[in-house]
């Protein structure tokens, strides 16, 4: 794997963290409710957000997340309006500093994302990034119920 496929794959696994903190506060399961049902989800959910206060103040309380989320990272939104409505695309740059990493995709006719894919660029090399199964969903989920409707950071860098 090289930089900028090392790179892109650092920010997937931000968004799949960033996700399931999202599905979980949401949910309104106790952490050891989670723990029993999906371990591995638990641990990702405690991790990231531990250093954040009190791991039982974020259950149920999506919007503590989104708090978190909104302080600590930073994207560039492109508005969907933005684009010619024949293309109906969109894209989020996660980050631009060193590598260039974007998740692109199709809106709907309701601007809602129906694809989502993984990009990089630096310099005059690109490509994209393989996702698959539970990590393209957590992509899409990011993409469709966080950026669409909850995130609000705005900052030109990450």
């Amino acid at each position: 794997m090289n930089y900028l496929q090392e790179r892109a794959e650092s920010q997937l696994q931000s968004v799949i963290e960033l996700a399931s903190c999202l599905n979980w506060a949401e949910s309104g399961e106790t952490i050891e409710e989670l723990q029993a049902r999906d371990p591995e989800t638990a641990a990702t959910v405690i991790e990231a957000l531990e250093p954040y206060g009190d791991i039982e103040e974020f259950q149920g309380n999506s919007d503590a997340v989104v708090n978190v989320i909104n302080q600590n990272y930073s994207w560039q939104k492109l508005d969907p309006r933005d684009f010619p409505r024949s293309k109906r695309e969109y894209q989020i740059v996660l980050t631009n500093f060193g590598a260039h990493v974007k998740i692109t995709g199709k809106l709907d006719e309701y601007n809602n994302p129906t694809t989502a894919k993984l990009r990089y660029l630096w310099s005059n090399k690109s490509g994209e990034l393989d996702v698959l199964g539970k990590e393209l969903e957590a992509l899409k989920d990011f993409t469709q119920r966080l950026y669409f409707t909850k995130l609000t950071n705005t900052n030109q860098h990450a």
